[in-house]
């Protein structure tokens, strides 16, 4: 059994009844694993730092195992790490959202999305009934809320560099350890992950999910640490026929979002006199976004557009409820998929999103 070799911590990031259930869902499904097995150690100021506290507290002889207070562990998770577990590996598990059905991650990879270095988490958002997972694949990084590190690694690989900004450390530290002959798996096991550990501090630099906020951090890291990092894939991005009619076509157009996929439109279909920004972040309000600043969505008048692009796929719904009904025939909403080295994106009625969500 991998546990009798293996020293368990859980990082206390959330507390309360998210530290309750997280425990209760671990001894119930660990075959006997015991609450004192467990050491308990609080959040610091970034995950980095946390992580680095765990590498030197734990026993050098023994392998670890690290999870986070917003997981909840569902059964067949221990099995499977039993089996697939092995000296000079990293290991992580399936995520699936809080809903239990959609995917969060089946593991991330590097890519290159429009020429530029990025990273993708494999089938996120599909629903766990159409994915036929493996047993297990490789993978440039696991979700480190999870993951199981032997001693071998860790003896090589002595520490999370801080550069991860509470995003990116898990990845960096794969990377380090394949640099030195290492792997990391992503096991088919599902856990759920409520993804909100890493986003409780009031520092935008360690919380934000803000892309305008990461961009730099993540040009820096990527050019310090993934230089010779293997691409998995090569993506492009293709937007319909009816979609850049719409917006080369529109004389006034309200963009909400300042991500990739409205840098990408901007810098492609649209005139930047006729494209406004708006953002709900306070830490993105009054920035500059292809030389506009970016407004305050709730301060917006919708009536001075003809179209109200949202750009932020995967938040949909969000932005539509906080819409008053009578400006939604102006939304402008996306629909992806991915089709082998491309992503394409076409035109989607709004209340499709209102539809599948509910």
């Amino acid at each position: 059994m991998i546990f009798k070799n293996t020293q368990v911590f859980m990082i206390e990031a959330l507390g309360g009844e998210f530290k309750k259930h997280s425990l209760a869902s671990f001894i119930k499904t660990s075959q006997g694993l015991k609450i004192n097995h467990i050491s308990i150690v609080k959040e610091e100021k970034s995950r980095e730092e946390t992580l680095n506290l765990i590498l030197k507290k734990r026993n050098i002889d023994k392998d670890i195992f690290i999870f986070v207070d917003d997981i909840v562990f569902l059964a067949g998770w221990n099995e499977s790490l039993n089996k697939n577990a092995k000296d000079g590996l990293i290991v992580g598990f399936s995520m699936l959202n809080k809903d239990g059905q959609s995917i969060q991650d089946f593991g991330y990879d590097l890519i290159k999305l429009d020429g530029a270095l990025s990273t993708q988490g494999l089938h996120k958002g599909e629903q766990i009934t159409k994915k036929k997972l493996p047993q297990y694949r490789q993978c440039s990084a696991v979700c480190g809320c999870a993951m199981w590190i032997s001693k071998t690694v860790l003896k090589n690989v002595e520490s999370f560099p801080l550069e991860g900004n509470n995003r990116w450390g898990e990845m960096i530290y794969s990377n380090l350890a394949r640099q030195k002959g290492f792997k990391t798996i992503v096991l088919s096991s599902h856990l759920i992950h409520h993804g909100t550990s890493t986003k409780q501090k009031k520092d935008p630099l360690l919380s934000s999910n803000s892309w305008l906020v990461e961009r730099d951090m993540w040009n820096n890291i990527s050019s310090k640490f993934f230089y010779d990092a293997p691409v998995v894939k090569n993506l492009y991005s293709k937007f319909s026929s009816e979609f850049i009619d719409t917006i080369k076509t529109t004389n006034s157009i309200l963009i909400y979002g300042c991500g990739t996929i409205s840098d990408l439109v901007s810098k492609n279909f649209l005139i930047g006199s006729k494209a406004d920004y708006v953002s709900t972040l306070p830490e993105e309000i009054g920035m500059k976004f292809h030389n506009k600043e970016i407004k305050n969505f709730n301060k917006i008048d919708f009536s001075n557009y003809d179209k109200i692009f949202v750009s932020a796929v995967g938040y949909e719904k969000k932005i539509i409820i906080s819409i008053p009904e009578n400006f939604r025939y102006k939304l402008l909403c996306l629909q992806k998929l991915i089709k082998k080295n491309r992503i394409e994106y076409s035109v989607c009625r709004y209340q499709s999103f209102l539809d599948y969500y509910d």
